[in-house]
Formats: structure tokens, sequence, C-alpha cells
């Protein structure tokens, strides 16, 4: 009787700086569920499936991206809220003189 050895498999490992689009979500829901402006140090508790690392690069995307805004004293002092029920005149940059012209037209 022959007996063949096993196969070894082999587990390539997540590179330690590799965050998925779902685990910046995770963050950035944590973030916005956390109902004040919490510290860079507290992160780490809100989110503990991922690793301190995994924070940091998450963290720097978020804020690269303007979703959050990060004083110096460590907090985060401004979070992006999703709004879909916005006007093009609210998201518009328009001058004062068109704004007259275009409520002139509506007399």
């Amino acid at each position: 009787m022959h007996i063949r050895a096993k196969k070894r498999r082999i587990n390539k490992q997540r590179p330690a700086n590799d965050v998925s689009k779902e685990e910046i979500d995770m963050l950035f829901n944590a973030i916005k569920s956390h109902g004040g402006y919490p510290r860079l140090k507290d992160l780490k508790g809100m989110v503990p499936a991922l690793t301190p690392m995994q924070v940091t690069f998450a963290l720097r995307y978020l804020q690269r991206t303007g979703a959050v805004e990060i004083d110096n004293d460590g907090h985060i002092v401004w979070i992006r809220q999703d709004r879909s029920d916005l006007t093009l005149g609210e998201v518009a940059d328009l001058s004062e003189e068109f704004r007259r012209f275009a409520d002139s037209s509506k007399q």
C-alpha cells in the first residue's frame, strides 16, 4: 500500500497595508455612528476587525477623499454626510448677478 504525502497549501498572506472598500466603509460607518468627535486613538476600539495599520491607511484614504477632517489635536471634527435631496441651486456656485437675473425673470 502506497501512502501519498499531503500537498502543502500555500496560504498567501495579505499585505499589512491592504485595505478593501468594505473595510473602509466599515470604518466610515463606525465614525458616523459614534455620536460626537472621536479621537484617532479610539478608532481601534470602534472597529476591532482592523489592525492599527489598516485603520491608519483607511483613515488616510478617507481624509484624502474629503470624507473626514482631522484637527491638530487628533479629533475627527467633520464627517461628510451623504444627502441626496440637494437641488441644483444648492449645489451650484452661482454669481450674485445671475441670481438677480434669475429672480427677475421669475416675475
